[in-house]
């Protein structure tokens, strides 16, 4: 009894290429700075992002839903961030413009991905 093999399937390469590349890039950085600095923080994204992106290269039939995920994660994490930095904003401590406008751009980004994961990446059976 053969099972129907169901893919990812990326309908914009644009899409695609900028996910394989920001995933890269961010494993890059979260490693460098766990080797360089000691960072034992540094790996948990690496532990999140590395699934992913073996997923969107193999196009495995979950990519779909792990993008979906990480992108939630980081307007989630990032949302609450920009909360906190208002309410330290409010109390009077306006060092952290630079650092709240970073984490605003952070969540626009995990809600473009978010919005081009939903319109562009389908899960089809394929031909075996």
């Amino acid at each position: 009894m053969n099972h129907p093999i169901r893919k990812s399937i990326f309908n914009d390469q644009t899409f695609y290429v900028v996910i394989v590349s920001v995933l890269g890039i961010l494993i890059s950085l979260n490693s460098y700075n766990f080797l360089a600095y000691n960072n034992l923080l540094a790996l948990v994204p690496v532990i999140i992002q590395v699934p992913i992106l073996i997923l969107v290269l193999t196009k495995h039939r979950y990519a779909k839903t792990g993008i979906e995920l990480w992108a939630i994660l980081l307007i989630v994490g990032s949302g609450l961030s920009v909360f906190g930095k208002l309410i330290k904003m409010f109390l009077g401590d306006l060092n952290e413009i630079e650092s709240l406008i970073t984490k605003v751009i952070y969540v626009l980004v995990g809600l473009a991905i978010y919005h081009f994961n939903n319109k562009t990446v389908e899960v089809k059976i394929v031909a075996e």
